[in-house]
């Protein structure tokens, strides 16, 4: 199973096999727990690109995931 990240600006470079990590944004999880990994990006969409998740965990405990440019 996947999980699709929408909503990504278009000059987010993002490249598959990257791994996905918890922001610690929220003050819910620390930072830099590994979420998943990216499977495949799809920049046809707009002004936006969406990103394919392999998630680490079963995706139907997931809720959200942010990505967030250092």
């Amino acid at each position: 199973k996947h999980c699709v990240m929408k909503y990504v600006a278009q000059e987010d470079a993002i490249e598959k096999g990257w791994i996905i990590v918890t922001s610690g944004l929220d003050e819910l999880f620390p930072p830099e727990i590994p979420v998943g990994y990216i499977y495949s990006v799809d920049k046809n969409i707009g002004l936006f690109q969406n990103i394919t998740v392999k998630p680490f965990q079963d995706p139907s405990a997931l809720d959200e995931v942010i990505i967030v440019s250092r």
